[in-house]
């Protein structure tokens, strides 16, 4: 909501919102890209099963697709969430600090989801996953930030 005050700042002089929601969809839509890479990585034999599916199928109780339908939307959910988060929180939006945030996520990940999905902290100490996840987060967070400035601009009508 604009403040009172900012209606009579003359056009140059105000501040843009927080692009809030475009960080949101970017969130959305680099989670549903990290989830596409940790499949790719479970069905090459090189990684876990993708978070949300694990959340999905250890928390919710699901198998087969509808485990895989209910984590993608609730690792996308999650994704839109820490975008959005993300806006609200960092003053200046691009690629770097994106990447700087992605760290957050990583380290509740590490904390509190994977010992909710039946994961040791930190992946038990297995350095292998901690720097991928720790990789997945960073490669987030950069196409977060570097992507909401250009969801944010204004559309022309058609």
């Amino acid at each position: 909501m604009q403040r009172m005050e900012d209606w009579m700042l003359p056009p140059e002089k105000k501040k843009p919102p927080r692009p809030m929601q475009a960080a949101a969809i970017a969130g959305f839509v680099g989670a549903l890209l990290l989830f596409a890479i940790q499949l790719g990585l479970q069905t090459l034999a090189r990684g876990d099963a993708p978070l949300g599916t694990m959340f999905a199928t250890k928390v919710l109780g699901l198998r087969g697709l509808a485990a895989l339908l209910a984590g993608t939307f609730s690792f996308c959910l999650a994704g839109a969430f820490w975008g959005a988060l993300y806006a609200a929180l960092v003053e200046k939006i691009a690629a770097v600090s994106g990447l700087l945030f992605g760290f957050a996520p990583w380290l509740v990940t590490m904390l509190v989801m994977l010992p909710i999905v039946g994961r040791p902290v930190f992946a038990g100490g297995e350095v292998k996953k901690i720097l991928l996840w720790l990789a997945l987060s960073l490669l987030w967070g950069a196409f977060v930030g570097a992507s909401t400035p250009s969801l944010n601009k204004p559309r022309l009508a058609a």
